[in-house]
């Protein structure tokens, strides 16, 4: 499984010190590599998403980490617009992160779950993007 998926999730991460632990599977490739930027363990990741992969809580730290990613990532063009076709794509690939029962098409359920939740709502990036994965997170709770 291609681990694109938690910059998807992780886009400001923090998950306030419960005894969640991030799996490694959905570390995507940006995150890995501002973790090692900035000399993180893995382990923080868990101070910026709750259980359900929720982004709450972004600390400066947390900032700085979901900034990276996100400038290292896919989830914008060029112009500054939302990357729909790849974060569709994304989803498609952490679906079982978003929703819990059996889908028979998951690209349909993604592309509904991204439209409904893929506007620029956010006073920056790192905002918009955890606006948009906790709406993602929120919309996909329908389909269990």
């Amino acid at each position: 499984m291609n681990h694109n998926v938690l910059c998807l999730v992780f886009f400001c991460c923090v998950i306030q010190i419960f005894s969640f632990e991030v799996p490694d599977k959905f570390i995507d490739t940006a995150t890995a590599e501002c973790l090692k930027k900035f000399n993180f363990d893995k382990t923080i990741l868990s101070k910026y998403v709750d259980e359900k992969f929720r982004i709450i809580n972004l600390d400066e730290v947390g900032y700085k980490l979901a900034k990276c990613a996100i400038e290292k990532g896919y989830y914008y063009n060029a112009d500054g617009e939302f990357n729909r076709e790849a974060i569709i794509d994304e989803t498609i690939k952490a679906f079982e992160l978003y929703v819990q029962r059996e889908v028979e098409d998951k690209r349909a359920v993604s592309t509904a779950l991204v439209d409904n939740c893929i506007t620029r709502n956010g006073k920056d990036q790192v905002e918009e993007m955890q606006n948009f994965n906790n709406c993602l997170v929120r919309e996909a709770q329908k389909y269990n």
